[in-house]
């Protein structure tokens, strides 16, 4: 987070001269070094005054939601097929789909088919390197020909809603669990600054939108491979029956 925060006042004085930007990195430096040296010492306060009952009555509301974490995997796993069925209804308007974005979309469609098969003749079907590669490719192809319909469109805002939704779903999930299944990490939050530079980089709003879409997408498709039933065959079937539908629908 100190780093994003760095980054941010790196671009707004991208423009300013060496000794206002100096003055600002000086700063910067002393406010994190009083900040660190107070954070330590109250944390230190803290941890005397506070006991295990203020701990426990602190959670208490979030382990009223247990039976929504134990649901969370068939929840998860149905918000994001229906992310990908609401992606491709967006296409059926969709015109301005060229021949080599469709063939394209083919070849990925049979090899990702290919490999499916390949990992059921081998009892692969859960393995994690299957799941991440059809999600993934799968999400790719199909957010980005929903990412060809007007900017304004309904669709569009089902779709954001959709995936935003999940990923609140997702966050309590988190919660819930205690870190004890899945925690967020220093990549995580890499992540989250490449989206937010992405928002800022003077590109189509469309591609801004379209990497917010598949980064959201594939977070929560991590949070199902770190859990134990992730119903990876489901997910696995229901990417590649979403890619099929947006090339046939962009074929006619």
């Amino acid at each position: 987070c100190i780093q994003i925060v760095l980054l941010a006042i790196a671009y707004g004085l991208r423009r300013e001269n060496e000794l206002v930007t100096i003055l600002y990195y000086v700063g910067f430096c002393a406010t994190l070094i009083f900040v660190l040296v107070a954070t330590k010492q109250w944390r230190l306060t803290r941890q005397d005054n506070i006991s295990t009952e203020d701990t426990e009555r602190r959670n208490a509301v979030f382990r009223r939601v247990g039976d929504h974490y134990r649901a969370s995997t068939s929840t998860l796993v149905y918000a994001l097929l229906a992310s990908l069925a609401l992606a491709v209804v967006s296409t059926i308007k969709i015109s301005s789909v060229g021949p080599d974005t469709i063939a394209l979309s083919f070849i990925i469609l049979l090899a990702l088919l290919g490999t499916f098969l390949i990992a059921a003749k081998k009892g692969h079907l859960a393995s994690k390197w299957l799941l991440r590669l059809i999600a993934s490719c799968s999400a790719a192809v199909v957010f980005y020909h929903a990412s060809l319909i007007h900017i304004l469109s309904n669709w569009r805002y089902l779709l954001d809603f959709s995936l935003l939704a999940t990923l609140v779903f997702l966050a309590l999930c988190v919660r819930v669990s205690r870190k004890t299944v899945f925690s967020l990490t220093t990549q995580d939050l890499l992540i989250v600054l490449v989206l937010l530079a992405v928002q800022i980089i003077p590109i189509d709003e469309r591609w801004q939108f379209l990497a917010t879409r598949i980064t959201i997408f594939l977070f929560i498709v991590e949070y199902l491979i770190a859990i134990k039933k992730p119903r990876r065959t489901l997910l696995n079937v229901g990417c590649m029956a979403a890619l099929l539908a947006v090339t046939v629908i962009s074929f006619f």
